[in-house]
């Protein structure tokens, strides 16, 4: 079987660690909501390992926060 690439992930309480094996190619985002959008827009990849619901919730509830409004 051949892959065109191999992707490591490393998720701690603060950072989130990626990297593309094949081109080396390492990034490290903040294991908060601002690291999951930068992450979503990281160098042209699309990483997809999170739960989409809940990925999409986290965004909601921080858009509203910046608005003032509280989840209930």
């Amino acid at each position: 079987m051949k892959f065109k690439e191999a992707l490591g992930i490393d998720v701690s309480k603060k950072t989130i660690d990626v990297i593309l094996h094949l081109n080396s190619n390492y990034h490290q985002f903040a294991n908060n909501v601002k690291g999951y959008k930068a992450m979503l827009l990281a160098d042209g990849h699309l990483f997809t390992f999170f739960n989409p619901l809940v990925l999409r919730h986290r965004l909601r509830v921080a858009a509203m926060a910046e608005q003032g409004i509280t989840e209930s």
